[in-house]
């Protein structure tokens, strides 16, 4: 997978009043940029679909980036199903953990349901930049897909 350099931030969208997340995306698309970045938290899915239908046929489908917060599995599936549904997607290129949880318990919950997104091909590739080495070796000794990160 090549990740693009630049992405396009949302959730500046649900902490200043007056951002037009819509009016970013469209924008962002017909200058040219390639990925946008979301996440469960943030609710601008529904936001982003209308950016990118606003930009046109003509602008290349973006790069899509969205996070769903550590929870239960059934939690953390649902969020996935959301996000999509929401975004207007039937998969996404890149779908992250938000954040782990201080109950690892609930990282390894969600980790397994973005393995069973993987699995069921909802989405391109899964992973989690924000965890430290020794999480990510947790989740991966916690994972059914091999061993290793999905």
């Amino acid at each position: 997978m090549s990740l693009p350099y630049v992405s396009l931030g949302t959730g500046s969208g649900i902490h200043h009043p007056g951002v037009n997340v819509t009016d970013a995306v469209t924008m962002w698309l017909r200058a040219g940029g390639a990925a946008i970045d979301t996440a469960y938290d943030y609710g601008t899915q529904r936001l982003i679909a209308k950016g990118v239908a606003a930009a046109g046929p003509a602008t290349t489908a973006p790069f899509l980036t969205t996070k769903v917060p550590s929870s239960s599995y059934e939690k953390a599936a649902a969020h996935i199903d959301a996000d999509l549904s929401e975004l207007g997607v039937a998969a996404v290129d890149l779908l992250l953990i938000h954040f782990p949880s201080l109950r690892m318990e609930s990282t390894y919950d969600t980790w397994r349901a973005l393995e069973d997104a993987y699995l069921r091909e909802r989405r391109a590739r899964s992973a989690s930049p924000t965890f430290r080495p020794s999480t990510l070796r947790r989740c991966a000794c916690a994972s059914r897909a091999s061993g290793r990160p999905p």
